[in-house]
């Protein structure tokens, strides 16, 4: 019998890192997403570009509904440099929940706008939505790596997004050293993002009564946020990848939501006023992120573990794990996924501001995101080579995931609130179809 020689470490950690860098997120920079998955430039000549163009689609039941046409364009050159460009656009209809609660009688609000017309009444025992929510962003990132030797790497990266009340600038840069024949790789990254924030109709006085519509001076205000993040990648065996991420950062200036408010309950469940919410002006984040991916000839497996803690108070546990099986050409592929999150409330998170405590709160945020919650997403996936060879593939992916997101710690309302549904959670349904030449 004929005996099969294994192929190379370096060899086997090229293509390991090839078919597994779009799910371990090792490039990606912060709030930049690769497009998802087969192979990363998969036989790609030296001087050629690689195109992903996406159309996704997504809608919350009863809420926002979101397309997002994105392109991404990478090109490796003799001398080993890469370029990466990532352009997208958002458009954003439908409605977003204001954060005041449910209630037994008819809530009328104002607009973000501040017109009169824009004025909408939400009925009896319906959670209060801004139905005429409506924004467009425009994103677009580039970064360009750069060989500095035979193991170490260099990469930087701008991005710039922009929204009709929201601007923000993002520069980068990581530097990366592959030891043990490529086998092991460590990376440290560093990024600095600003923002401007320009509400429509006045940044509002945090905490202020919703009815005198007080503003502060300033008609925009800024946000800085700097972060690092230290990662090791591990080649286990031929068929195991291991990789580790370590993040912090650390977020200063305006972090409020201009346009959510908080409801003010007397003792009898009754509204009698709205106030804005109001968050701490500085905010430390940091994450633990292990990932794990096993593949055979046919089959591979991701198995990923997150941690996230910070100083307000969140603390969020994730756990995802996809399968993919691939037909005997490796001409297609089927891949199921499963992913599970449960979060904290921060430490300043209440549905609803009772008339007796108003102003004895320094902050404030009856933001559902900000609540306690757990959500599982379930998704499978379709990927098939509609090139005329495996050496110059043209990947079509069709992916589909169903969100579910369920309340959790749900303080009874006072009075008559009891009986409503003042938590009624969220689901929400995504679609994207990838082309990948």
């Amino acid at each position: 019998m004929q005996r099969v020689r294994a192929p190379p470490p370096r060899a086997i950690r090229r293509g390991l890192l090839a078919a597994s860098c779009a799910l371990l997120g090792v490039a990606r920079a912060k709030g930049q997403q690769l497009p998802d998955p087969t192979v990363q430039r998969e036989g790609a000549a030296a001087n050629e570009w690689v195109i992903d163009s996406a159309l996704s689609y997504y809608q919350e039941k009863g809420r926002i509904r979101v397309i997002e046409p994105i392109v991404s364009a990478v090109k490796d050159f003799q001398n080993g440099q890469v370029l990466n460009l990532h352009f997208v656009v958002d458009s954003l209809t439908g409605a977003t929940p204001n954060g005041a609660v449910t209630s037994f009688l008819a809530q009328t609000f104002a607009g973000a706008s501040g017109k009169a017309n824009h004025n909408y009444t939400t009925p009896p025992g319906a959670l209060p939505v801004d139905p005429f929510y409506h924004d467009v962003r425009i994103a677009a990132s580039g970064s360009w790596q750069l060989p500095l030797s035979r193991a170490v790497s260099w990469t930087s990266g701008v991005k710039a997004s922009y929204e009709k009340d929201f601007l923000s600038l993002t520069g980068s840069a990581s530097i990366a050293r592959s030891f043990d024949e490529d086998n092991t790789t460590l990376s440290f990254s560093v990024y600095d993002e600003s923002d401007l924030i320009r509400p429509i109709g006045g940044v509002p006085v945090p905490g202020s009564d919703t009815s005198f519509g007080e503003k502060e001076r300033a008609t925009a205000r800024s946000r800085n946020d700097i972060g690092t993040r230290i990662g090791f990648t591990q080649v286990m065996n031929r068929h195991w990848l291991a990789q580790v991420n370590v993040s912090w950062d650390r977020a200063s200036g305006y972090m409020n939501d201009p346009y959510k408010i908080m409801s003010v309950l007397e003792d009898g469940g009754f509204t009698t006023g709205y106030l804005f919410e109001s968050r701490p002006e500085q905010r430390t984040r940091s994450s633990l992120y292990v990932d794990n991916r096993v593949g055979w000839t046919s089959q591979s497996v991701d198995l990923a573990l997150r941690y996230f803690g910070d100083d307000w108070g969140v603390r969020s546990y994730t756990a995802r794990i996809r399968y993919r099986w691939w037909n005997a050409g490796q001409s297609s592929y089927w891949q199921p996924s499963l992913r599970w999150y449960r979060q904290s409330a921060a430490n300043f998170y209440h549905p609803w501001i009772s008339l007796a405590d108003v102003g004895t709160f320094s902050h404030s945020s009856a933001d559902s995101r900000l609540g306690a919650f757990h959500a599982l997403t379930y998704g499978v996936q379709y990927g098939i080579n509609i090139g005329t060879s495996y050496v110059h593939p043209k990947w079509l992916t069709v992916r589909v995931q169903y969100y579910r997101q369920l309340v959790d710690d749900r303080m009874p309302g006072p009075g008559p609130l009891a009986t409503l549904n003042l938590y009624p959670g969220l689901t929400a349904i995504q679609a994207q179809v990838t082309y990948r030449f």
